[in-house]
């Protein structure tokens, strides 16, 4: 069966690659169950070898192991739900056991390039199958497994050569130039020097830009899911407390890519709480950053209590750790907690 999805013509076994959610799936198929109509949408199945997307069984596979269910709008661009995005056809053979360095893909994640062209036979550099970083932060290195092969290559370069590749028989394109081979080796460079993905704290109002999905970089996790994100009104708590709630953040291109609470204690000791992020490798690298300023992670053997200075608010957060609330003191208390305390866990502005 055949369907236009997302502005792409499928037909059921095609080889595509896609996110789903925030993982990559670099070499599956389509099964294409229903085309839809201008009443109901049509229904596809990805089929995959990723357990972490484990989604709704169909029976036929094309040998994969797992399969995951999504629908779209008939003839439209439109992808129902955020789950899933960037699914393209590929008119490629895959290569096989392809091995891409984490920090390699980041930058490519956070730079919108094409994942997926590192797991093709585009035409060149078919031979090479791992792909590193090199002692020099200009380039990165390039191995086969099953000859004797190296080279060293600029980022940008290798960009270039593998995109204008896929371009030739692909019907999707991605337009490249001289002036964005020479941007993504700048950012390439200040990525690997640790220059571009730099961490400030947050005060008083200015904690709301956080907050503001308008500030966000694209995607779909946890930092664009989060309850409180554009529920201004019920964040008082934190802008009216400077002296003991910041709010962390990472951009890149200026768009927030990360954000965390950092609680001062009554012991004057600051403390990481959740993290919210747009990719889950930032996750890690949020608390990386913060370990390294002397600012602590939250532990379930710790008891930590936060005064704050305002506590009397018509609306109040939902909080992911220093939830337990005396009203009557202004002390947010976490682990510990005991039934005369109210708890901020709701996400309409209330508290119980």
């Amino acid at each position: 069966m055949t369907a236009k999805i997302g502005g792409i013509t499928f037909t059921s076994g095609d080889l595509i690659s896609c996110y789903i959610n925030s993982t990559f799936i670099e070499n599956g198929r389509i099964e294409i169950l229903s085309r839809g109509s201008a009443f109901s949408h049509g229904k596809a199945y990805i089929c995959h070898n990723n357990s972490a997307e484990d989604g709704e069984r169909f029976d036929k596979t094309y040998g994969y192991r797992y399969t995951w269910a999504f629908t779209f709008e008939a003839n439209s661009s439109l992808i129902r739900g955020g789950e899933l995005r960037n699914l393209v056809k590929i008119p490629f053979e895959p290569k096989e056991n392809v091995r891409v360095e984490s920090q390699i893909l980041n930058f490519l994640e956070l730079n919108d390039i094409p994942v997926h062209i590192f797991y093709y036979q585009l035409g060149v550099f078919n031979e090479y199958d791992n792909y590193h970083l090199s002692d020099d932060p200009e380039m990165i290195k390039l191995s086969s497994s099953s000859k004797n092969k190296k080279v060293e290559i600029k980022l940008g370069r290798l960009m270039r050569q593998f995109i204008s590749a896929y371009n030739e028989k692909s019907d999707t394109k991605f337009e490249i130039n001289d002036a964005w081979v020479e941007s993504i080796h700048n950012k390439w460079v200040s990525f690997r020097n640790g220059t571009n993905l730099n961490i400030e704290f947050l005060k008083g109002q200015d904690i709301l830009m956080g907050y503001n999905s308008a500030n966000y970089f694209t995607g779909n996790n946890t930092l664009h899911k989060s309850c409180m994100t554009n529920k201004f009104n019920y964040l008082s708590l934190y802008t009216e407390n400077p002296n003991q709630v910041e709010l962390a953040i990472i951009k890149n291109n200026d768009k927030i890519i990360a954000r965390a609470l950092v609680w001062t204690t009554i012991e004057g000791k600051r403390l990481l709480d959740r993290s919210y992020f747009v990719y889950d490798w930032l996750n890690d690298y949020i608390n990386k950053k913060c370990v390294e300023l002397g600012i602590g992670l939250m532990s379930d053997e710790c008891l930590g209590i936060v005064q704050l200075e305002k506590h009397d608010f018509k609306e109040y957060p939902y909080v992911d750790s220093f939830y337990n609330f005396d009203k009557a003191t202004g002390r947010l208390i976490y682990f510990g907690a005991n039934k005369n305390l109210r708890r901020l866990r709701n996400t309409n502005g209330t508290i119980d």
